[in-house]
C-alpha cells in the first residue's frame, strides 16, 4: 500500500470538474490541484474493495514515466494514499476513445482515408507497447475504451490497473480484461506478445466492424480491408503530431 501523507488533505486538495469514468473499485475525474492549478485525470480507488494490489498498477505507471513520459503512453503524475482511499493523478488527455474517433470520422471520411489513418494509429500505439514491454510491463487490459486520441491527433494507451510487471518471469498467471489472446483464454497466462495479439484484434474490429475472433475460431484466413490496400506506404512515414486531422 502506498505509504500515508499525513500532509494530504484527500479530495479537499481538488477542484473537481466532471466524471470521466467509474467502476466497483473507483472513479476518475478531470480535476484541478488547488496547489498549482494544474488540470489532471484524478483516479480515486478504495482500497478494500480493489482486487488487484494498488501498488503495482502505481509502481508500473512511474516506470513508464520516469524519466520522461511517453508521448504514446498516458503520463503519470503523483499519488497519495489517506485511509483506504488511493489518490493517482496522471495527464488529463482531452479527446476522444479510439472507437469515438473512427465513429465520427466515418461520418466524413471515405473508407481509404479511414484505413490509412488507423495505420498511423497502428504505428504509434505499437510505439507505445514497444516501450511498455522494453520496461517488462504488459498492458493486459487493451480495449477501445483504453486507448485515446488527444485533441493533436496523438494516439495514447491509459488505465494501467491490470497491467502486471515481468520480475524474473516470462509471463504474468492472469486472466481479466475484456479481450484475450489465445494463450490467455486457454491457459490464463498473459505475455508481451497478448497485447499485441489483443491490439491487431482491436485495429481490425476498427476498421471493419466486424470481430475477427469470428474468422479465427472457424481457421478462416482474415479477409482484406480492401484488396491491393498499399498498407506499406502508412508505414513509410515518421511520427507527424498532425499526420491524421482532428475532428
Amino acid at each position: 500500500m502506498e505509504k500515508q501523507d499525513k500532509n494530504f488533505r484527500g479530495i479537499s486538495e481538488y477542484h473537481i470538474i466532471k466524471v470521466l469514468g467509474s467502476g466497483y473499485f473507483g472513479s476518475v475525474f478531470s480535476a484541478q490541484r488547488k496547489s498549482d492549478c494544474k488540470k489532471i485525470a484524478l483516479k480515486i480507488v478504495d482500497n478494500s474493495l480493489y482486487g488487484h494490489d494498488i501498488n503495482e498498477e502505481i509502481d508500473n505507471l512511474k516506470l513508464l514515466s520516469q524519466p520522461k513520459c511517453n508521448p504514446f503512453l498516458v503520463c503519470y503524475y503523483d499519488s497519495h494514499t489517506l485511509g483506504n482511499e488511493t489518490y493517482i493523478e496522471m495527464e488529463l488527455i482531452e479527446g476522444n476513445t479510439l472507437y469515438e474517433y473512427i465513429y465520427e470520422l466515418r461520418k466524413i471520411k471515405p473508407i481509404e482515408t479511414i484505413y490509412y489513418y488507423i495505420l498511423l494509429i497502428a504505428k504509434d500505439l505499437a510505439r507505445g507497447l514497444s516501450y511498455t514491454h522494453s520496461k517488462n510491463i504488459i498492458h493486459g487490459d487493451l480495449k477501445e475504451d483504453n486507448i485515446m486520441i488527444n485533441n493533436k491527433c496523438v494516439p495514447k494507451i491509459i488505465d494501467f490497473g491490470l497491467s502486471c510487471h515481468l520480475i524474473r518471469k516470462d509471463f504474468c498467471k492472469r486472466r481479466i480484461g475484456y479481450y484475450f489472446a489465445p494463450e490467455t483464454r486457454e491457459h490464463d497466462i498473459l505475455l508481451k506478445a497478448s497485447d499485441m495479439w489483443v491490439l491487431g484484434l482491436i485495429l481490425y474490429l476498427t476498421a471493419t466492424s466486424e470481430n475477427p475472433e469470428v474468422f479465427i475460431k472457424k481457421g478462416e484466413i482474415l479477409p482484406d480491408l480492401i484488396p491491393g490496400f498499399p498498407i506499406e506506404e502508412a508505414f513509410k512515414y515518421s511520427y507527424e503530431p498532425l499526420a491524421y486531422e482532428p475532428l
